[in-house]
């Protein structure tokens, strides 16, 4: 895939709740960042609501992308992977949803300056999770950033009429 259909993943009004529900979609393995993930959830469960979804079908995805207030893909490199396209990245800026990532791999090439780019270790990711998490200013910017990303780079749409005019 080269992008996602704008108008199934879309952006939704913010929930306000005192638990903001940060979301990580991937695969539950080491270089997606489990370990932090379960190290992060440790420590701030009772400040966040963390949920790892690995097994979705895909018609349903979208609408649990629409459930989170923050993404979080904590993703790390191995001696044999990592990161690159993460379309899981594209679908939550589709969404609107600001992200909190690393910057390993092709992650700062698929999200630009939409997210907030964390080096792949417990305490980075956690500072700018919680800046992030405490900051309205900062949720509404990154809203917007990932948003407008996606629509720029990432609609399907776009992106066929791209390849057509290639062949």
């Amino acid at each position: 895939k080269y992008g996602v259909d704008l108008s199934r993943f879309s952006a939704r009004p913010r929930h306000h709740r005192s638990k903001p529900v940060v979301l990580t979609v991937a695969r539950k393995v080491e270089e997606k960042g489990l370990k932090i993930w379960n190290m992060l959830n440790a420590e701030l469960g009772d400040q966040l609501d963390f949920r790892w979804l690995d097994a979705v079908p895909y018609k349903s995805i979208a609408k649990e992308y629409k459930k989170a207030d923050i993404f979080l893909l904590p993703s790390i490199k191995t001696k044999t992977w990592e990161e690159q396209y993460g379309m899981a990245l594209i679908e939550a800026m589709a969404c609107g949803l600001p992200i909190i990532t690393t910057n390993t791999g092709a992650i700062p090439e698929v999200v630009g300056s939409a997210a907030v780019l964390s080096n792949p270790d417990f305490n980075s990711i956690k500072a700018n999770l919680l800046k992030l998490a405490e900051s309205n200013n900062l949720i509404n910017k990154y809203q917007k950033l990932s948003r407008s990303r996606a629509v720029k780079y990432f609609d399907t749409l776009k992106q066929s009429h791209l390849l057509t005019e290639l062949y």
